[in-house]
């Protein structure tokens, strides 16, 4: 998890750093990420809540940051497969 963390870490400061005024005048992008280490038993929709679970908290916390998702979620957790919208419970 710590390299991977670091990885999107180093994504992440890229994006920072790259001069976006060129593309358009006082243009600033930042990125905020979730990441979550995949169980063996674990569905990949189950895997990417976790991980949209750390990028939510990383977007409320300001953005621009990386956090690792919870370890579990609920049973009620659901992911609208094509939908932007995410539910926790």
């Amino acid at each position: 998890m710590e390299k991977s963390i670091h990885i999107a870490n180093s994504i992440r400061q890229r994006v920072k750093d790259h001069p976006w005024g060129v593309v358009a005048e006082g243009l600033r992008v930042s990125v905020s990420i979730g990441v979550a280490g995949e169980k063996a038993d674990e569905t990949s929709a189950a895997f990417s809540i976790r991980a949209a679970v750390g990028m939510k908290s990383a977007k409320e916390g300001g953005g621009d940051t990386v956090i690792q998702g919870p370890e579990y979620v609920s049973q009620s957790a659901s992911l609208d497969i094509g939908s932007t919208l995410r539910y926790w419970s």
